[in-house]
């Protein structure tokens, strides 16, 4: 205030935030006329409701941007639990609950959400700050997120915070930490101790043009007095914030000449400098409100061994990008972009140059228990096999599943199977009482008739114990392969059920991310072609097992031979004589028989003619002799029924 006051001053360049200098300009009406030139982050929103100053020009992005870069690369390794740790002051860089607000949306929409948030005192108001920061750090370690995001901090504190979860085991492998832009911007000037604590952490910082003719000459200016004042260091580049002051006073400089040349006006002195040509270090122009036009581009780093690695860039509308040449062409041409490559060598906390979990299940050191059921039905989904010289070996299509699902985690899992002599329900509770981590196993079928393996089927049929089986759709497939030559076949509708299960914990870290691993295996066919190997090799041994058997009774009928069979057929042949002569001795009979009975039947009929021609008696006599002819007559077709009857 002092020095706004001064007729000497004509700009004001340094830390000092909108709120400071609206706070500051309710006191002194100079500071209102002043440029300020901020080299402090703002968040939007919370500018947008504060009164504004006519001559307040933003050197800083607003801090939404780095947000946006922090959540991006979360949801890049989809994270999907984080710890945010910021440093708790009264500036308006952004109050707490507006970053926190911020921060939360974007994690949604990269998959994430926050777990819990650390805020930290800034350390002038801490009298034992180490003591603090090793006691909220603790409490962050008994939970099992290992993903901290230092999303506000100076270097100081982003030091002590990252010394002390080195000392406590929170830089360990599996764990992640992200550090802004106002840490990872100055790392080209911090002594080696400052890198040590930080080894493994990835950061963002501000990309700036460095292969301009501006730049070069700005670097050599600087490390030369650097090395003046300096010279027991190493030789160092200038921070991001150098460069934005060193913007500051150039941008004052080119005004004030500008101005100098006709009559000075100090209303005219702020539109001088956002007329500045700052795209010539920066690519960025300003709008008449004081704020850079254009969105920023991120460099993503990764320290390790004596400095830092660079890993690609990032910006809001291209995303990730392998390297500024192609990040440049996509911002040209409206490409879509493609992380590939930006993340593919990263060195985490404790040399680990996998993928991060971000997450821990009690003793890291531990592998995760998988329990398997020992004595499943079907075999072929799980089998437990037991050998001297391998020792255990389990195999089967619910454990390529499962495995393969676990080679599309974002990230390596560490785990054995445990073989369960026991129920499916008694697996599963080991699982809930936390015995087991994990369970993986076919799917459980509904039994009306206790079955103890998938052979004791067909004999339940053959003994008519059961009637039908009720198979889900990867079971039936798998009997019907094995059994094909048996006679076996499937009726009615078909859904398609089961084939594995993964059963976890209420509240697992692993459940969100084993399901869509799953999803993805499913979608790339991998499980079709897993249960089409399965079957295939089922069939084959079937068809193998079916024509053994056709080939054993083919070759037990040829070794037998005529010679046990030669008595049976000298009795077939002596009842076959037998046969031929009884037929013979038969026909002759019913020749004479036949003609006896013909031999009757024309002297009946001759008799009942000579009579009814002879017949001259009287009316009763008459009626005699019908009553004799019909006699004669039932006789005669007695005779022809007997003759009909024999014949058949």
């Amino acid at each position: 205030m002092d020095l706004s006051r001064s007729d000497q001053v004509l700009a004001i360049v340094g830390t000092i935030t909108h709120k400071e200098a609206t706070l500051a300009s309710e006191f002194d009406d100079n500071i209102k006329n002043n440029p300020i030139l901020s080299l402090t982050s703002f968040a939007g929103r919370q500018e947008l409701l504060s009164p504004r100053l006519p001559h307040f020009i933003q050197l800083r992005d607003d801090i939404n941007h780095h947000i946006q870069c922090i959540a991006a690369i979360v949801g890049e390794f989809r994270w999907k639990k984080v710890a945010v740790i910021y440093e708790h002051n009264n500036d308006d860089f952004s109050s707490d609950p507006e970053i926190i607000l911020s921060l939360s949306n974007s994690l949604k929409l990269a998959g994430s959400e926050i777990e819990s948030h650390l805020a930290i005192p800034s350390l002038s108001t801490l009298s034992d700050a180490e003591s603090t920061i090793e006691n909220e750090l603790n409490e962050l370690k008994r939970k099992s997120n290992r993903v901290f995001l230092i999303v506000r901090s100076s270097l100081e504190l982003a030091n002590i915070i990252c010394e002390k979860a080195k000392q406590i085991g929170l830089m360990e492998k599996g764990s992640v930490w992200i550090i802004p832009d106002e840490v990872a911007g100055l790392l080209d000037s911090v002594n080696s101790s400052v890198i040590f604590n930080m080894q493994g952490v990835v950061g963002f910082r501000t990309h700036f043009i460095e292969m301009n003719k501006a730049f070069r000459k700005f670097k050599f200016l600087f490390q030369r007095k650097f090395a003046l004042e300096y010279p027991e260091e190493d030789s160092v580049n200038p921070s991001n914030f150098a460069l934005q002051a060193y913007y500051a006073t150039k941008a004052i400089a080119e005004a004030a000449n500008k101005l100098s040349q006709v009559k000075f006006r100090l209303e005219q002195f702020s539109e001088k400098i956002l007329s500045s040509k700052f795209e010539r270090l920066s690519a960025k122009t300003f709008s008449k409100n004081g704020r850079f036009l254009q969105s920023p581009t991120f460099n993503i780093i990764n320290v390790i061994g004596k400095s830092y690695r660079e890993l690609g860039f990032w910006s809001s509308t291209l995303g990730f990008s392998k390297n500024i040449v192609r990040h440049q062409v996509m911002e040209t041409t409206n490409a879509t972009h493609d992380s590939d490559g930006v993340f593919s060598t990263v060195y985490w906390p404790g040399d680990l140059q996998s993928v991060p979990r971000g997450w821990i299940h009690g003793n890291e050191e531990r592998l995760l228990k998988i329990g398997v059921p020992a004595n499943g039905v079907f075999t072929q989904f799980v089998n437990v096999t037991h050998d001297s010289r391998n020792g255990t070996l389990i195999t089967g299509f619910s454990i390529g599943v499962f495995k393969v699902v676990v080679e599309r985690l974002p990230y390596y899992l560490q785990y054995s199977f445990i073989p369960f002599n026991g129920s499916y329900d008694e697996m599963v509770y080991q699982v809930y009482n936390k015995t087991l981590d994990a369970a993986v196993g076919d799917t459980a079928i509904v039994e009306y008739k206790k079955i103890n393996s998938m052979s004791d089927y067909p004999a339940a049929f053959e003994k008519k114990e059961i009637e039908a089986a009720f198979f889900v759709a990867p079971h039936a497939k798998v009997f019907l392969a094995k059994y094909s030559c048996k006679g076996f076949i499937k009726v009615g509708n078909i859904f398609r059920l089961g084939g594995f299960g993964f059963v976890f914990p209420k509240g697992s870290s692993l459940v969100a991310d084993i399901s869509e691993a799953l999803l993805n295996v499913i979608e790339s066919g991998e499980t079709e072609q897993l249960e089409k190997n399965m079957l295939n090799e089922i069939e084959s041994e079937s068809k193998a097992n079916c024509s053994s058997l056709e080939s054993n009774k083919g070759k037990n009928n040829s070794s037998i031979g005529l010679q046990p069979f030669l008595a049976l057929f000298s009795i077939l042949k002596n009842v076959e004589t037998l046969r031929k002569h009884t037929v013979l001795a038969l026909t002759r009979l019913w020749r004479c028989t036949s003609k006896f009975f013909a031999w009757c039947r024309s002297k009946l009929q001759s008799r009942i003619l000579r009579r009814v021609r002879n017949n001259t008696e009287t009316r009763n006599a008459s009626e005699e002799n019908v009553t004799n002819s019909q006699q004669i007559l039932v006789v005669v077709e007695f005779v022809d029924n007997v003759l009909a009857a024999h014949a058949s």
